[in-house]
């Protein structure tokens, strides 16, 4: 992938990787194939401060854990949220989880890996 791309990438998505993830993110980006840019561009990359909203409103029921795909740990929290305990580890952890989560995503979509892409609407 040409350095436009990388580059390219790196502002769109800067807020959804920490710094580390983003240095490590164009290096690897560099042997990408173009044909898998598409793919790379269009993973299901999550908002950190968006998930601080749900995990602040809802995260007591674990919709948070349930978005980034954590079942297990959302089923947890959803039993336990009359305790509170769970709902403010999830509030206090979720930027970094977010993180964790489109740094998989980004990983599963260079390896050619199935990931969730969003769609739109034509038209939109």
């Amino acid at each position: 992938m040409d350095q436009l791309h990388i580059e390219n990438f790196a502002k769109t998505f800067r807020k959804k990787f920490d710094k580390k993830q983003m240095a490590e993110i164009k290096e690897r980006l560099v042997a990408v194939p173009d044909e898998k840019l598409d793919q790379v561009m269009k993973a299901d990359y999550k908002s950190p401060y968006g998930m601080s909203w749900i995990a602040w409103l809802v995260g007591e029921f674990g919709v948070d854990r349930f978005i980034l795909h954590d079942t297990k740990k959302g089923i947890i929290t959803l039993i336990f949220f009359w305790a509170f305990i769970p709902w403010v580890i999830s509030w206090w952890t979720i930027e970094k989880r977010t993180r964790k989560y489109n740094f998989e995503q980004f990983e599963k979509a260079i390896a050619g890996s199935t990931v969730v892409v969003e769609t739109t609407e034509a038209g939109e």
